[in-house]
C-alpha cells in the first residue's frame, strides 16, 4: 500500500513539474502585436470608380471626433488612403481638395491627375481622408456643415506632415565590384504614420574590401589553400601551396 502511495505521488509531482515548465514557455501573445505598417504601392487594388478605389486601398481606422449631425462626440470610422499622382505631384497644387476634382473653396473642378503606384504615379506627400459616423452614418460629419465635403461620400485631401513621418528600418547590403573595393548599398526611407504612404530611399558607394586569410588543409590533394576573402561580400581570392613545399621551408 505504501508503495502504491508513493508511486502515486511521483506521478502527481511529474505532472506538476510538467505544467509548470509548460507555464514558463512563450506563449502566442506576440502574434497579437503585428507591426500594421505596409507599403500600399506593393498590393495595390485598382476599380473603375476613383472612390471604390481608394475605398479598398485605405488604412481604416476607429476613432472619436465631434458630429455635426449628433452633436456629441462619437465613434467615426476613418479611411485614409495615400495619393498617388502622375510625376508625383498633389492635385493640391492645382487648387484640388476633393477626389471628385472639386476645388479647395467647393466650387469649380480641376485634374487630379491620379494613377496607379509604380506604373505611373508616385506618392506625392498627402493623402485622402473621409469619415463616417458611426452613430448616424453620416459622410465627413466631423470637418464642419460648412464644408463642400460634409455629408458627401468623397475624399478630402491632406498633408502628410513631418510630425506624422516615421522612419524605415534602414537594410545594408554589399555586392563585390573588384578586387579591390564592394559596393555598399543602403535601402530606407520613411512612411506617413496615418496612410503609409512611402518614399523609399537607395544609397550606393564604393567601400574597400575588408579582408581576412585563411589556410586551409587540403591534405588529400597534398596542398594547402591560402583563401584570402571579403567579410562583407562575396569577394575571394584562392592561392594553393603544396604540401611538400611547406614541409619543406620547415
Amino acid at each position: 500500500m505504501h508503495t502504491k502511495n508513493n508511486y502515486t505521488r511521483r506521478v502527481l509531482a511529474l505532472l506538476l513539474a510538467v505544467l509548470m515548465t509548460l507555464a514558463l514557455l512563450p506563449t502566442t501573445a506576440l502574434a497579437g502585436q503585428e507591426d500594421g505598417y505596409h507599403d500600399p504601392a506593393d498590393h495595390w487594388i485598382t476599380a473603375a470608380n476613383r472612390t471604390n478605389e481608394l475605398d479598398v486601398n485605405a488604412v481604416v481606422t476607429v476613432e472619436t471626433a465631434h458630429c455635426g449631425i449628433c452633436h456629441t462626440d462619437t465613434a467615426i470610422t476613418v479611411w485614409r488612403t495615400p495619393e498617388y499622382a502622375k510625376g508625383g505631384v498633389s492635385a493640391m497644387t492645382r487648387n484640388v481638395r476633393y477626389s471628385d476634382g472639386t476645388l479647395y473653396g467647393g466650387e469649380g473642378t480641376g485634374t487630379v491627375l491620379d494613377g496607379t503606384p509604380g506604373v505611373d504615379a508616385a506618392y506625392t506627400g498627402y493623402h485622402w481622408g473621409k469619415s463616417m459616423c458611426q452613430t448616424c452614418g453620416g459622410m465627413n460629419t466631423n470637418v464642419g456643415s460648412g464644408s463642400y465635403a460634409f455629408g458627401k461620400n468623397v475624399y478630402i485631401l491632406y498633408d502628410c506632415a513631418a510630425v506624422f513621418t516615421e522612419d524605415l528600418d534602414e537594410t545594408v547590403s554589399y555586392e563585390k565590384a573588384d578586387a579591390t573595393y564592394h559596393k555598399k548599398l543602403v535601402d530606407g526611407g520613411t512612411y506617413c504614420a496615418f496612410c503609409y504612404g512611402t518614399r523609399h530611399t537607395h544609397e550606393e558607394s564604393l567601400e574597400r574590401h575588408t579582408l581576412h586569410t585563411d589556410i586551409i588543409p587540403q591534405l588529400g590533394n597534398q596542398r594547402f589553400a591560402i583563401v584570402t576573402h571579403c567579410e562583407l561580400c562575396d569577394y575571394a581570392d584562392y592561392e594553393f601551396v603544396a604540401a611538400k613545399a611547406v614541409v619543406a621551408s620547415y
